[in-house]
């Protein structure tokens, strides 16, 4: 009896010792990486609540800054019409003519040339722009020609990019979608007779007018015989393709078109007075 009780307590000796390995060996390191996952959870979560109470801190001025920077681009856009076209050349030499004492001889309008475009390259070194950065389908939604990461449709982007930002809803600067901008330049060249003073006033008007435009190259010579200056000016004319804007026609303004009548002051000729003569006539034939 006292060698099977002694044999039954090493039993329960060796089993306890079992398990103390096994959970040594294979569930200690078990609970190890739950608790390490865990921490970095936690880890995580923390992060993550403190920017969460960084921006709802700042919340307010996000806003205003985003009310401001949405103003300030509807009031830069609106410099830039939709597009430009020869007829616009030839009205806006008109309005110069209208306010000033100049007489402009001749105008010479070069095609609209691209200065850059907002999801292209900048310009080459040849002076023009390139667009081969990247490309647009008709549904405005761009892709990087390098094959870089884009915004989500849902605004998260890349998570190995944000480290996790994309949870929040934040996405990185270089993920911002760009609307499809384009700048281009159309060249105006005025020959012209002015005098002095109304040259300086042409010249502002131009700088003011409301549409974005500046003067390029200037020739100018006094003319002794009319004592006016005589030149050559060129103004460079801008406009911004891709927004909601639609081309507007000019306004001509009132412009004579000729006479009503373009016989002047003719008047029908009376048929009484010419049948009377020609009555009186055939009677004295009859007397013959």
């Amino acid at each position: 009896m006292k060698s099977s009780k002694g044999a039954a307590k090493i039993l329960i000796i060796l089993f306890g010792v079992a398990i103390l390995i096994l959970t040594i060996t294979v569930v200690k390191p078990r609970l190890d990486d739950t608790k390490y996952a865990l921490e970095q959870e936690n880890k995580t979560l923390t992060e993550k609540l403190a920017r969460l109470t960084e921006l709802e801190a700042n919340l307010a001025t996000y806003q205003t800054q985003k009310e401001q920077f949405e103003n300030e681009n509807v009031e830069i856009l609106n410099q830039f019409p939709a597009e430009l076209r020869t007829e616009d050349a030839i009205l806006y030499a008109k309005k110069l003519e209208n306010t000033s004492d100049m007489e402009i001889a001749t105008i010479g309008v070069a095609p609209g040339s691209l200065l850059y475009a907002m999801n292209g390259d900048n310009l080459d070194e040849t002076g023009l722009a390139t667009v081969s950065g990247s490309t647009a389908d008709p549904g405005g939604e761009t892709t990087d020609g390098a094959g870089g990461d884009t915004a989500g449709t849902d605004g998260t982007g890349d998570a190995a990019a944000t480290g996790g930002a994309d949870d929040l809803g934040i996405i990185e600067e270089s993920q911002v979608e760009k609307p499809d901008y384009n700048l281009y330049d159309m060249v105006v060249s005025y020959d012209f007779k002015t005098s002095y003073e109304d040259m300086k006033k042409i010249f502002q008007n131009i700088l003011d007018d409301k549409n974005k435009r500046n003067i390029g190259d200037v020739a100018i010579t006094y003319d002794e015989e009319s004592g006016k200056l005589i030149g050559n000016m060129t103004v460079n004319m801008y406009f911004v393709t891709g927004t909601e804007k639609m081309y507007e026609d000019p306004d001509p303004g009132s412009m004579k078109h000729g006479l009503s009548n373009i016989f002047g002051s003719l008047k029908k000729a009376d048929s009484n007075k010419s049948g009377g003569k020609k009555s009186s006539g055939s009677k004295k034939k009859k007397r013959r």
